[in-house]
């Protein structure tokens, strides 16, 4: 058996004898980028110019390290004549492990939370160096992910000194992740240590004044004196599983007409009296419509949501709930895709996939599927998710599901270029919306339909339409829509020949896209990277700095089509070697539009 580790001091070695290793760190390279890259079946040509440019012989440089890596992992993992690997079934990958095992598989690799080829300096191939910090940060977020995986898992099961233990590996790794701060506060409340609770919490508070100039959200303080889920109402549970259905029912009535806190009371006293009566499927269906009415109807409380829907979907998993445990973990993945955790998602909406058989429940998690493969940049795929959402919605009658994935076909479609394509989609979405007066939805659609507008060339039409989404959204406090609108009058303001103006709308929907600890990632990038781009394009100082922001918080989610951006922003700062780090990222996007930007950059 093979065993191959790439985190923190890279070893190869086979089962029973001592690490092995190839001679050179350009051989490493080879084979992290063999094994992480998206790029499928890479030309001999494209692999000797990411690391053997300046290479006499870029071509036989390739070769012998190909041979070199062959001696060391054996001719069945890297057969000859060839540059792909093709890994066999018992060999150990640590990376792997990480982005497609189990969190508790991951918690037992040595490298977890170290850097890629940790120690190793490939400044003299820059194209192959701004991949690989890309990588690094990535796979340090891979890690983080399975730690904050692993730790919501203890909670869901009443282990909350484990998860306390997890949650300060994760301080480690980052302090200023206000999820991070939260879950170790619960852990602390969780297991009656309020002390611990109250002084990490003082210390957080102390730490974002002093580093950040501001303080932390609010769900950090509810989270120091939340009471276990079926805490929390000063009325005594239900007597019965009958009363414990009525006040689920009552709950699940509330949050659909908006009145969100009352509904928390009673779908929490559905929770106890669930508990009490010994009904397991109830709880599972009480703690389902908590878990999902935190998620969707109130910022700031996806950590908490996140333990809740664990125990619904292990009591779905035990009482033979195959659709209620579907739609736990899809509403688990929809979570991680709004964090940019995108690895997770994916392990999540395979496994919904493979218990869901309604065209309900498979039309909603083709739909998180479009939402996730948009933002990582795959827009192919997306496209090809929300497409067949919009099938399965139809045929099961759910038109404001339709209307969201209408809404992710054109997305996709708008950002690879398709205009045309991207205004049939979001009308459809529109009309959906008009239909089911699905309001709190509304501005996403109209906001997008103003981009395309303004693609167009329609500038007043455009800042109309934005104008009115962004009214929305702060009517509905929803940070998402408020950003993504706030970003689209920015960029309008840019058109009109206001710079100053464009910087002060995009700096605010920045602030309102990442203002509360479960904020949606992408939209936050998104404005983060228009803003990035008006600074570079007036001359801002600022610029390096938001370029730079950019990149990591890309290289952090895997979003690799950010990464390209941000890396061509940096060329158009001035820095040569960052073009062929644009390219590289782009090359794992396959987006014509962006290709066809960094070729005018280029030109």
């Amino acid at each position: 058996m093979l065993e191959i580790r790439l985190l923190g001091t890279p070893e190869i070695r086979r089962e029973g004898s001592e690490p092995v290793a190839p001679r050179g760190h350009k051989t490493w390279a080879l084979l992290a980028y063999l094994l992480l890259s998206e790029v499928k079946n890479p030309s001999r040509e494209h692999l000797a110019g990411l690391l053997f440019r300046v290479a006499a012989d870029p071509l036989r440089s390739l070769r012998w390290n190909l041979s070199e890596l062959r001696r060391v992992v054996g001719q069945e993992f890297l057969p000859p004549g060839r540059a792909q690997v093709n890994v066999p079934h018992d060999c150990l990958i640590d990376v792997e492990i990480l982005t497609r095992g189990t969190p508790e598989e991951a918690l037992s690799l040595p490298g977890l939370g170290q850097d890629l080829l940790a120690g190793m300096d490939f400044s003299a191939s820059p194209g192959f160096d701004g991949w690989l910090m890309q990588e690094r940060r990535r796979l340090i977020g891979a890690s983080a992910s399975a730690l904050h995986e692993a730790a919501l898992d203890r909670l869901a099961f009443d282990r909350p000194e484990e998860a306390a233990h997890l949650a300060k590996r994760l301080l480690e790794l980052d302090p200023f992740d206000e999820n991070f701060q939260e879950l170790a506060i619960r852990a602390y409340a969780q297991s009656g240590e309020e002390e611990l609770a109250r002084g990490q919490l003082e210390s957080c508070r102390e730490l974002f004044r002093g580093e950040l100039g501001r303080e932390p959200s609010d769900s950090l303080e509810r989270a120091a004196g939340e009471p276990p889920v079926s805490g929390g109402s000063d009325s005594p549970p239900p007597s019965s599983a009958q009363a414990a259905t009525a006040l689920l029912e009552a709950g699940e009535a509330a949050a659909a007409a908006g009145a969100v806190d009352g509904a928390l009371q009673t779908l929490r006293r559905a929770v106890s009296g669930a508990q009490g009566a010994g009904a397991t499927e109830l709880e599972a269906r009480a703690l389902f419509a908590l878990g999902s009415t935190l998620v969707h109807a109130v910022r700031g409380r996806d950590e908490e949501a996140s333990s809740i829907l664990r125990r619904a979907s292990a009591l779905a998993a035990e009482a033979g709930l195959a659709e209620l445990q579907a739609a736990a973990v899809r509403e688990l993945s929809y979570v991680d895709a709004l964090a940019g955790r995108h690895a997770r998602c994916e392990q999540g909406l395979n496994e919904a996939m493979a218990l869901a058989s309604s065209d309900e429940e498979l039309a909603a998690t083709e739909s998180v599927w479009a939402l996730s493969s948009g933002d990582r940049g795959d827009h192919a795929a997306a496209i090809r998710h929300a497409e067949q959402s919009v099938t399965l919605a139809q045929k099961a009658g759910d038109k404001k599901r339709a209307a969201y994935a209408h809404t992710m076909a054109g997305r996709s479609q708008f950002l690879t270029g398709e205009i045309a394509a991207a205004r049939a989609s979001f009308e459809s979405s529109l009309d959906l919306v008009r239909e089911t007066d699905w309001i709190a939805f509304a501005a996403f659609p109209e906001t997008w339909l103003a981009e395309v507008e303004l693609s167009e060339g329609d500038l007043e039409g455009a800042r109309r339409r934005m104008e009115y989404a962004f009214a929305l959204g702060c009517e509905m406090r929803d940070p998402c829509w408020e950003g993504l609108a706030g970003r689209g009058l920015g960029i309008v303001e840019e058109k009109d020949g206001n710079s100053a103006a464009a910087l002060r709308l995009l700096e605010d929907a920045r602030h309102r896209a990442g203002r509360v600890t479960d904020s949606y990632i992408w939209v936050e990038a998104y404005a983060l990277e228009a803003m990035a781009g008006v600074a570079v394009r007036s001359g801002s100082s600022r610029a390096p700095a938001l370029v730079e922001d950019l990149r990591s918080l890309a290289g952090r989610t895997g979003m690799r089509e950010m990464a390209a951006r941000a890396f061509l922003l940096r060329h158009q700062l001035g820095d040569p070697t960052a073009l062929d780090a644009a390219r590289l990222m782009a090359a794992e996007v396959a987006n014509p539009a962006l290709e066809a930007e960094i070729a005018a950059s280029a030109a």
